[in-house]
């Protein structure tokens, strides 16, 4: 097992691929601070009624039904002249642009094994091809966490750059609290990519598929359901995208209540463990080749 920790190790450190992934990151992050700055200050300059309706606007679309990759800007984001930290942290992990980061690094981390053959070299080190996925997962959380505090210390630093003194932070405790819970989600969202990436085996496959549910199409898919469950089987209210963790991951906020945060740690841990262990099965049982 040591040996085939050793040898993710090694591929992490030395594969192209993950490399320019970071590089991507770092260029997002140190670029997120000043766009962040550029977006509050177009939208602290509308007028009251053009705020109005944008709030209006927004409001009328629910989270979970939104595509794409967006910047959550709040119309109030300088309050008295100041910028919380909470609400940088907010834009960086909630509009999905980390999301959509990390399912590509997934893609292209887990893939290299089946696209190079890498997987019937490393086969024989292990008692069971199950227990080969064990190794991919802790150096894949690995990744996962250095790419969100790579993320997240650059966009800390360009907005630190871009607003100065007027950045604060309100709660120190409770934003620890609410990056680790997206720290938490973000790893099992990479977990749930591998899984499609054991499950598979198809690199374009892969990214074509981590790219969608970074975009939103699963919400999509769940609101059609809840159309299904509504108009066919009389279901009052259905919210089936409740179980989304592409949801969870919009929905975790800093000044969210403990209700959606308890859900957020339940479906990270939930989506967390299912991947590791359906993966563990699907390899036990597919030929290696």
């Amino acid at each position: 097992m040591f040996n085939l920790i050793k040898s993710e190790c090694y591929k992490a450190l030395h594969l192209r691929s993950v490399r320019v992934m970071f590089l991507i990151v770092l260029v997002f992050g140190l670029s997120s601070g000043f766009l962040l700055k550029t977006a509050a200050t177009m939208t602290d300059s509308l007028s009251a009624e053009d705020a109005a309706q944008l709030a209006e606007n927004l409001e009328g679309m629910p989270a979970e039904i939104r595509m794409g990759i967006y910047t959550p800007i709040d119309s109030s984001l300088l309050k008295d002249g100041a910028v919380n930290l909470w609400d940088v942290a907010s834009s960086d992990l909630n509009g999905g642009t980390l999301q959509l980061l990390v399912a590509i690094l997934t893609a292209l981390f887990v893939s290299v094994d089946f696209t190079y053959g890498f997987i019937e070299n490393i086969a024989g080190h292990a008692q069971g091809k199950g227990k080969l996925v064990i190794p991919k997962f802790l150096v894949l959380t690995a990744l996962v966490a250095v790419m969100f505090l790579l993320y997240l210390g650059t966009g800390f630093l360009s907005a630190r750059i871009a607003f100065g003194d007027i950045l604060y932070v309100s709660d120190s405790t409770g934003l620890a609290r609410y990056l680790g819970l997206q720290l938490l989600l973000h790893i099992a969202f990479a977990f749930v990519i591998a899984f499609l990436c054991f499950a598979v085996r198809s690199l374009p496959f892969d990214v074509a598929a981590g790219v969608l549910l970074s975009s939103g199409i699963v919400a999509m898919a769940f609101r059609v359901v809840d159309l299904i469950a509504k108009h066919v089987f009389g279901v009052a209210q259905p919210d089936t995208g409740v179980i989304s963790i592409s949801r969870a991951i919009s929905e975790v906020m800093p000044a969210a209540n403990d209700a959606i945060l308890r859900r957020g740690l339940i479906i990270g841990c939930v989506y967390l463990a299912a991947a590791v262990l359906l993966s563990c099965v699907v390899m036990q049982r597919r030929d290696i080749a």
